[in-house]
């Protein structure tokens, strides 16, 4: 867990090297935030988790050997102090619903600003869930759209 004087450890997953140095760079400029490594996949996200125990994890989805879902569970069942922040370009249902019963701490589309990046980022470390309105209502769906056993709802005697 973070400390107040403590710089928020970062570690970025992407298999694109643009998208991983681009985030590099912008995040390494902030004073609070220590980048403290980038991965090129979901396996070496994981063990370099293991390795580094960042405060944060911002993972892409669709990545080799080990998707972000998968990376997810694997670094929440090791050390679930770890925030992992899903921050991708799909936002479909089903990959929404996997990320979130792996244990992502929020998820994001690139499509947003830096600053909303960065805010996300400060917001996630305090415990809040990150999760935009319009991900929110495809969640919400598909959550509603499972089929609950009807005996949550029968009256007790």
């Amino acid at each position: 867990m973070k400390t107040k004087k403590e710089r928020i450890k970062i570690l970025i997953a992407d298999d694109h090297e643009i998208i991983r140095n681009s985030l590099k760079r912008m995040l390494d400029v902030i004073d609070d935030f220590d980048v403290v490594g980038v991965c090129k996949n979901g396996l070496e996200t994981y063990e370099k988790a293991k390795e580094l125990r960042p405060h944060i994890v911002l993972i892409d989805a669709i990545m080799p050997e080990y998707n972000g879902v998968e990376a997810t569970k694997l670094i929440k069942e090791h050390n679930d102090n770890i925030k992992v922040l899903m921050l991708t370009t799909f936002s479909d249902d089903d990959l929404i619903f996997h990320s979130f019963h792996a244990g992502v701490d929020g998820y994001i589309l690139k499509d947003i600003t830096a600053d909303h990046l960065i805010k996300n980022i400060y917001d996630c470390i305090e415990g809040n869930l990150i999760i935009p309105s319009n991900i929110a209502a495809k969640l919400i769906r598909k959550v509603t759209s499972i089929q609950l056993d009807k005996q949550v709802f029968t009256e007790t005697e």
